[in-house]
Order: structure tokens, then sequence, then C-alpha cells
């Protein structure tokens, strides 16, 4: 499993880290910023004496059963000298998720908050913090406001799903062996069992072992609901239906390769473990959205969906190369 980002800094195994390139292109420094989870922006002095990072991360509320959420995002400041440290531990300048930040042509700094409402200025050169509201709060469901926020271990569910998606790495879990992180996107709900073993019958049991074993925390059945919740209304991203003719073609080639015989229904699978030709017996992934998550299987070793057609996994590497490009390309539309 993992829980931390090292002895020497205190972050996450998810964590932000700042590399200088100057003009040569050659990367001079390079250095992991403590206690930052969910750094979605990044500005610059135009002198490139200082940067300035947003973290997106929320802390616990009232509302939630976490006791202790670690610390919550904000707007930091990095000298450029610090670079170069093996922990770089930086006060923040604006407190509060931060959504995004930019550097005005006169210099002023602009930080806008997580929620969209408020827009914070700060002078090149210091000094006080001018909040301006913007518009009303977005106003987010509790499920992604839990989803969001940093717990003890510098990480929240979103540094490994961004957005409820996949970050598109393969981690290396023990006793596990590698595995490619899977999206919660596109009715996640109705693929249970979960995790490519099929080792956890629903979200409560995936989440007590995520969260107390990797993430140093816990949420009560009520949190657990909410984000479950939440990241089963997540839209799948649209697929590629641009060459209908080619679909259709792929579509047959799906049922009589056998394809369907596992990905079948609304979701796509099966919901059962099947041996494909990759070692241990896996659960069969939902195809929906599938041309959006390479590289492919449980360890990531497909870059293509072509090379998902192997030997035990179906009938589709049997077929010729235009079959197989017109099922590449049915894929690719679901």
């Amino acid at each position: 499993g993992y829980s931390g980002g090292g002895d020497e800094c205190p972050n996450g195994v998810v964590h932000a880290a700042l590399t200088v390139f100057p003009a040569d292109g050659e990367a001079r420094d390079s250095g992991p910023l403590a206690f930052v989870a969910l750094a979605v922006d990044f500005a610059v002095r135009p002198d490139g004496s200082r940067f300035y990072v947003a973290s997106a991360a929320g802390a616990a509320s009232s509302d939630t059963s976490v006791p202790f959420a670690g610390i919550a995002g904000s707007l930091l400041a990095v000298e450029a000298s610090a670079s170069s440290r093996p922990c770089i531990e930086s006060p923040p300048v604006v407190d509060g998720p931060t959504g995004a930040v930019e550097m005005a042509p006169d210099g002023t700094l602009l930080s806008l908050s997580a929620d969209g409402d408020e827009l914070h200025l700060l002078g090149d050169r210091g000094g006080d913090v001018r909040t301006v509201r913007v518009a009303a709060p977005i106003g987010h469901p509790r499920g992604y406001r839990l989803f969001h926020m940093q717990t003890p271990a510098f990480l929240a569910c979103a540094s490994c799903h961004p957005e409820g998606a996949e970050d598109g790495f393969v981690w290396n879990f023990q006793p596990a062996g590698p595995r490619r992180t899977q999206t919660l996107t596109g009715g996640i709900m109705d693929t249970a069992p979960f995790h490519w073993s099929g080792d956890q019958p629903g979200m409560h049991d995936i989440m007590r072992g995520t969260l107390l074993e990797r993430m140093q925390t816990s949420f009560d059945a009520d949190d657990v609901d909410a984000i479950s919740a939440w990241v089963d209304s997540l839209p799948a991203p649209r697929g590629d239906t641009r060459d209908a003719a080619a679909i259709e073609r792929g579509r047959g080639h799906f049922g009589s390769a056998g394809c369907a015989d596992c990905h079948s229904g609304d979701a796509m699978t099966d919901n059962t473990n099947h041996l494909v030709g990759t070692g241990e017996p896996f659960q069969s992934p939902s195809l929906v959205a599938v041309s959006h998550r390479a590289p492919f299987f449980h360890d990531g070793r497909a870059a293509r969906l072509a090379d998902t057609f192997i030997a035990g996994h179906g009938e589709a590497h049997a077929l010729d190369a235009d079959a197989r490009a017109d099922l590449v390309a049915y894929l690719r539309s679901l």
C-alpha cells in the first residue's frame, strides 16, 4: 500500500514538485512541496524570483465524520531560491482552497477560490490581500467536498482520481502487485464488485480499506454514501462516433469474436472475474468510454486498444487487420 511521500518531506505519495527550467532547457532544480494536495495551478513573477502554487484541497467541515483532515488548500508563495531544497515548505499568502492563479501585467497577483466565488488580489510586493466576491458559491454537493478533502496522509480521493476519473498511472500495491488506476465515471455502482480482482463487494468495503490503509483516516456510513452518490452521477467522456460504417462493422466483430460474452449490458461488463491471458482472474472492466483510459489491462501492459487483442482474451486476435481496425473503431465509439 501507500500512505506517505517518504521520511524527508511531509506530503503524500501523490504530491506537487517544483522544477525550474532555465532558458537553456536544462532542468536546474526539483523539490517536493510539503503539505500540499491537489496542486492545480501555477504562476510566476515576471523576474522569476517567486512562484505561486494553487492547492484546491478542502478541509474537514462540521457535517463530515472526519476528525482531522490535514491542511486545507491555499495559495502558496515559493521563493525560487528554495526550489533545490529536498523539501519545500512555504507559507500561504491566501488561505482556503484555491482553483486558479494568474499574474497580471501590472504585477498584481490574482487567485480564484476553488468554489469560484471569491477573487483575491495581492500586490507583487506583498501587503494585504483584497478580496472581491464575484459570484455565488458553486455549492458543490457533500460527496464532492469529501472527495476533494485533504486527509492526514496529505492525499485526497481526487489525488488519484482527478474529477472522479483516473490518473493514467500504474501503481504497485503490495501484495496485489501492479494495478492501473480505474475510473469512477460512467456509473461506477453498476460495475460492482470493485477492484481489478473483484475482491471489494461494495463502496463501503473499498472505502474502508483505501481510507484506513492508504489515507490515514475514515468516513462514516453517511459520508461513504455521499461520495458514492456523487461519483455515480459522473458522466463518462463521449466516444468517437464519426465513422459510422466502421463502427457498425466493428459491432459485428465485437459479437462474433466473443467480446460481448463478458462485456455486455449498459455497463459493458458481466461483473465477473475471468482468465484473459494476463495471469490471475480479473474483473471484466466496463468498456464505457474505454478509449479514454490508455494504457489498458490491470497492469497497463497494452498501450493501444489493438494491443488488448491477445490469445485468451476472446477471439479478436484471430481477426484480420481490417476487422481489427473496425473493432477498434467500435470500441472508440463507446
